[in-house]
């Protein structure tokens, strides 16, 4: 006996109705609260090798080179505690902790040298690419001994003693 057309697309209909409403509120959906966030670190310590860094107490950036930057990790948001070591040694030159909103992408900077190193926390605002023709410039001051600097922006072999930087007086 052959079932008409109607009820079994009916009956196919009821199923995939179920199934998508079984898969609702699996916190992937919409109005659920992201328990994540993003974060990249940059080594600005010219005179160690590379650096380590650990968060709480898993390894997520080992060797990374001066002026290396990492691509975006993802990681829980909340109270982390950032450890870094230095040239494969197993002493913290840093050991500290930020409280790290949700969905918010973050750039750890490691700067200075290695005997008095320094740490810094920045909110990258701008994740998304510029408009065709512009572009995007970030510019963050972490030359230790340097009270302020100036930024150009020229074409190459420009006699900066003759023009106006574009930025002036970025303090550290």
């Amino acid at each position: 006996m052959e079932i008409p057309i109607i009820p079994r697309l009916l009956t196919l209909l009821v199923c995939l109705l179920g199934l998508a409403l079984t898969s609702c509120n699996s916190g992937n959906g919409v109005g659920a609260t992201p328990n994540l966030t993003r974060i990249r670190v940059i080594n600005l310590i010219p005179n160690a090798a590379a650096i380590n860094v650990v968060l709480d107490t898993t390894p997520v950036v080992t060797g990374l080179q001066f002026e290396q930057l990492t691509q975006y990790m993802t990681v829980d948001k909340g109270a982390r505690e950032f450890k870094v070591s230095a040239d494969g040694g197993t002493t913290n030159i840093i050991d500290v902790s930020y409280s790290l909103a949700s969905a918010v992408d973050y750039t750890f900077v490691v700067y200075g040298p290695v005997e008095a190193v320094n740490q810094q926390v920045l909110i990258d605002t701008t994740t998304l690419l510029p408009a065709g023709g512009t572009f995007d410039i970030r510019v963050v001051n972490v030359a230790t001994g340097i009270s302020s600097v100036d930024l150009y922006l020229t074409p190459p072999g420009t006699d900066l003693s003759v023009t106006a930087p574009s930025v002036s007086g970025v303090g550290f």
